[in-house]
């Protein structure tokens, strides 16, 4: 069954007593049928959940609340296309290590197709990716990163796009 769209999100409100569920306290969520096609899930606090007949769910599950997160930035395909384009022939490495995070990032919101990864044996991959609508061929070396220097990659990339 494709559930895309069919599941509306329960809340940090007990279904039961309208009263908030605070970040890490225990629920129960509970998956209800609303209407034909159509599903809910519901979050309980332990105590309501006592008063209620599991029978009248489909599923339901003990969970902990968890804890606000901020909303994920939104990447802009043509943003992100701009610095690929701006960066991929910089001579400095970290210039062009972003780059290639912006690449991998239109990659995966498909404004590039993947078409293979070369390893030719000096110990270096890249990848090689078309923009789509195009037959052109972009060919983006892998920069060599510590783990340090890639969240510091990930930072000014963010930075960057929020416009901070």
């Amino acid at each position: 069954m494709d559930w895309e769209g069919k599941v509306a999100a329960g809340g940090v409100i007990c279904a039961a007593t309208g009263t908030p569920l605070a970040p890490g306290s225990p629920c129960v969520s509970a998956l209800a049928a609303v209407e034909a096609g159509r599903f809910e899930r519901r979050d309980f606090s332990p105590d309501a959940w006592k008063a209620q007949d599991p029978e009248r769910f489909l599923s339901w599950w003990r969970r902990i609340i968890p804890p606000p997160q901020a909303k994920a930035a939104k990447l802009d395909p043509a943003v992100l296309r701009q610095l690929y384009t701006d960066l991929r022939d910089r001579e400095d490495p970290r210039q062009r290590a972003l780059a290639y995070l912006c690449a991998l990032a239109l990659v995966r919101l498909k404004a590039f197709r993947l078409l293979r990864i070369e390893r030719p044996g000096d110990g270096t991959s890249r990848m090689v990716v078309v923009e789509r609508g195009s037959t052109n061929e972009l060919t983006v070396l892998e920069p060599a990163l510590s783990a340090a220097d890639q969240q510091a990659l990930l930072d000014d990339l963010m930075s960057v796009l929020s416009g901070t």
